[in-house]
């Protein structure tokens, strides 16, 4: 009985959905918070932020004047089928609403050995810990946010994802 159960199961969903693997549905608009320690999912990976700090200069490196580097220990699990690209330019930080509060990650070559690529394909089922840097106007610890936001090849614009690093 179990046997004929099992196979009327995978019918089912071979016809109804195209095999059992469901896809998650496209949203969009929607804004999703979580905080530093919890797990986000999108569309194509999971993400934690594990750890904050704060730092005046970072191997050698030293922000602009009136900045610190704000370094975001990251892991993001990729939850597809499928190998997809990523890198340090998918996330922001922000410390206000304007565009001129928020910046992408600082990206240069020996700045630290644990630094989040500039790109990179991370295949189905795999994971990646590394750290992304930000230089943020001293004072705006109580503001900063780190966000993602979901853009599909075909000018679908998702969902935004925000990981309140306070």
């Amino acid at each position: 009985m179990k046997k004929i159960a099992a196979v009327i199961l995978a019918a089912v969903c071979a016809i109804s959905a195209g095999g059992c693997s469901a896809k998650k549905e496209r949203e969009q608009g929607k804004i999703y918070t979580a905080k530093v320690g919890e797990v986000q999912e999108n569309t194509y990976f999971s993400t934690v932020v594990n750890s904050v700090r704060f730092s005046e200069s970072e191997g050698g490196y030293v922000p602009n004047e009136g900045n610190e580097f704000v370094c975001v220990d990251l892991t993001v699990e990729n939850i597809t089928e499928t190998a997809i690209p990523m890198g340090c330019y998918d996330f922001y930080i922000r410390w206000g609403e304007g565009a001129s509060e928020r910046d992408k990650a600082v990206y240069e070559d020996g700045l630290a050995w644990d630094m989040y690529d500039l790109e990179f394909l991370l295949d189905a089922g795999r994971s990646y810990t590394a750290t992304l840097y930000f230089a943020v106007p001293v004072g705006k610890r109580d503001a900063l946010q780190l966000v993602y936001e979901e853009y599909f090849d075909d000018d679908f614009v998702g969902c935004t994802y925000v990981v309140e690093l306070t």
